[in-house]
C-alpha cells in the first residue's frame, strides 16, 4: 500500500499562492500535477512494480517504487509527461489547464536528477562519472541559456533566476541504491 507524504512547509507555499497566483491558474497547475504523478504510478503498477511512497514538497513530488527492470523504469518515467499531456486534448475548454500540462511535461523531460530527463539519462548512461560530467554540462547549458534569454534577447532577470534556480534543485541525486524515485 502506497503512503502518502506532505512537508508541511508545502501548506505554506500553497497558501501563499493561494494570495499571489489567480484560482483557476493554480488549480490547473495542481491538477496537472495529479494527472503526471498518476500516469507514473498507473505505468509502475502496469508493469509490475511496487509503489512505496510519494512525497509532495516545494520542490515538487517525488515516487519512490521498485520491483522493475531497466525497460519497465523507462516506461514508466516516460508515463508521466506523455500521459501529462493527456488534458491538452481538452485545450479549447481548459486552456490554462492544457498550458500547465504541456509546461510541466516539458519541463520534466529536461536532462537533470530530479526530473523524468534525468532519470532517463541514468538509466542510459551507466558510467556514474560520465552521467555527473553529463549533469553539468546540462547545467552549464541551461545557465548560458538563460543569460541569452535574459540579456541578449531582452527578456529581463527572471530567464536567469529561473536557470539558476534549476541548477540548485538538479544538483542532488535523490536516489539510492536501493531504491529509485519516479519523479
Amino acid at each position: 500500500m502506497m503512503q502518502f507524504r506532505i512537508h508541511t512547509n508545502t501548506y505554506v507555499y500553497l497558501a501563499v499562492l493561494l494570495f499571489l497566483v489567480p484560482i483557476r491558474w493554480l488549480t490547473a497547475w495542481l491538477l496537472a500535477v495529479i494527472c503526471h504523478e498518476l500516469c507514473h504510478y498507473i505505468a509502475v503498477k502496469l508493469c509490475g512494480g511496487n509503489v512505496f511512497f510519494l512525497t509532495v514538497s516545494i520542490g515538487g513530488a517525488i515516487m519512490e517504487s521498485s520491483g522493475l527492470s531497466d525497460g519497465k523504469q523507462l516506461l514508466s518515467i516516460l508515463a508521466g509527461p506523455i500521459g501529462g499531456l493527456i488534458p491538452t486534448v481538452f485545450a479549447r475548454w481548459f486552456p490554462e489547464l492544457a498550458l500547465c500540462c504541456w509546461l510541466l511535461s516539458m519541463y520534466n523531460l529536461l536532462p537533470l536528477l530530479p526530473l523524468d530527463g534525468g532519470h532517463i539519462l541514468q538509466l542510459l548512461i551507466k558510467n556514474p562519472k560520465r552521467f555527473f560530467m553529463q549533469q553539468r554540462i546540462c547545467r552549464v547549458l541551461l545557465l548560458l541559456g538563460g543569460v541569452y534569454l535574459s540579456f541578449c534577447l531582452g527578456l529581463g532577470i527572471l530567464p536567469i533566476a529561473i536557470a539558476i534556480g534549476l541548477c540548485l534543485k538538479c544538483r542532488k541525486n535523490p536516489c539510492n541504491e536501493s531504491v529509485c524515485g519516479v519523479q
